[in-house]
This record gives structure tokens, sequence and C-alpha cells, in this order.
């Protein structure tokens, strides 16, 4: 047996075997394989990518959950889902420019995750993409199009955000338990915000809700304990318990 299992340029799998606490996957290497390093029993504390490396399928890298850093090189045209899951000390990372976005469960559980680089060519943030990152700080979303179900759900360090004038639709539970966000500027041209969108943002203290906002899910503002008002547009629909556990005073407008 060999630590690199590798087919046609495809790192099938990480066996391993000398316990190698720095790791360089072989240049040639043009693919990392779907979950090529779960057997990695977590020695590894530095991964080393090649620049000949052009995609990492779907949970190709998750298992390597002490490395805190990471180089990705320009050469990566296609991410995967769950990239980095359970990558507990992942501190920053720097997207290559060809990203268009930011896949499902890419930095799920990263709970160390402070911020991500990502070049505006990045417009979708998939479902559950920053799932439980404590840690995360800030995130730039400019370009960005749709941020989807549980995108941001309890990333407890962030605590201001500004949805771009692109996005029409905050999908639900996008920014659920977000506990330190204190500042929301959403888009101009947002229509609909979803069900249990910004749920148990209990450090909310104001937010408008612009003209072109249609429809508010059921929660969408629930538990928003320290939200004192929320201007809301006469023509927008307010589902069953939109801000239930929220004492906010509604001005309509």
């Amino acid at each position: 047996m060999v630590d690199f299992e590798i087919e046609n340029g495809k790192l099938i799998r990480y066996n391993d075997i000398d316990k190698r606490k720095v790791v360089s996957v072989p240049k040639g290497v043009t693919c990392i394989g779907e979950n090529a390093f779960e057997y990695s029993d977590n020695y590894v504390r530095e991964l080393v990518l090649p620049d000949t490396l052009t995609k990492l399928e779907d949970y190709s890298l998750s298992g390597l959950l002490w490395v805190d850093k990471i180089d990705l090189p320009e050469s990566i045209t296609e991410i995967g889902d769950g990239v980095f899951f359970e990558w507990y000390n992942l501190k920053n990372v720097k997207l290559p420019k060809s990203t268009k976005k930011i896949t499902t469960e890419m930095f799920a559980m990263c709970k160390d995750l402070e911020y991500v680089s990502k070049p505006d060519t990045v417009d979708e943030i998939c479902h559950s993409a920053f799932y439980k990152c404590n840690g995360l700080k800030e995130i730039d979303l400019t370009g960005v199009t749709k941020i989807d179900v549980y995108a941001f759900y309890e990333c407890q360090s962030l605590t201001q955000v500004n949805i771009p004038d692109t996005v029409t639709v905050l999908e639900d539970c996008a920014f659920e338990r977000c506990e330190g966000l204190k500042s929301v500027i959403l888009s101009k041209n947002i229509e609909k915000i979803g069900e249990y969108t910004f749920w148990g943002c209990t450090s909310l203290t104001d937010i408008e809700i612009p003209e072109n906002v249609k429809f508010i899910g059921k929660y969408a503002f629930g538990n928003c304990t320290s939200l004192a008002k929320i201007r809301v547009p006469k023509g927008c629909k307010l589902n069953w318990g939109w801000k239930k556990g929220c004492n906010a005073k509604v001005i309509r407008y």
C-alpha cells in the first residue's frame, strides 16, 4: 500500500501510512476525488497543493480537522460541495479568481474561520455554505445574487452585513441565530424575506425593510429581542408570527 492512490491524474485516496503532519500532494495531480482524505486519522497539520490541480470534488478535503491554513492554487477552476467541511482550525482562506460560487457546506462547521477572501465572480452563497462558522467576523457579498437557506446559520461573530442590490430574495434561515449581528443593510431590490431568516439575532437593534419587499415569512424576525423598531412598507405581506418573541414597534410607511 502507498500513501497516495492516483489514477490518471486523480488522487483517489490518501492512506496516511507514515502519519505525516505535512502532506504535499504530488505534482501532476489534476483532481482530488470525493472523500480522498477521510482516512487521514487527523495527523495532518499542513496540506500543500500542486499548481497542476484544477478540480476538488465533493468533500475531497473533508476530514482534515486540524489544518489551520491552505493556499489554493489559481489553477483550480472547480470546487465541489463540502470541501473544507469540519476544518475546525481553519482561520483564513483566499479563493481562486475563477470561483463562481461558495458551494453547499463548503465551510460548514469551520468554527475558527474568521475571513474568506473571495473574487467578485462569486454570485451564489449556497445551502449551509458557512453553517456554524462561529468565528466568522465579516463577509464581503459584492457580486452575490443568491444567499441560500442556512447560508450563515449561527455565525455568531458576524456583527454587520450589507446585502447588495443584486440580491432579490433572502432564503429561509439564511442568518438564523447570528447572535452578534447588530446591523443589516438590505438590498433595495429585495422582494422576499424567507422564514426564520433573522430568527434569534438577539443583538439586532434596528432595521428598515426596503419598499420592494412584498413578503416576510413566519418567524423571520422572531426572538430579535433587541430590536426596537421595524419600518415596513404598507404593501408588504406579514406572515403569521413573523416577529414572534420580538417587541419591536412596527412603523408602516
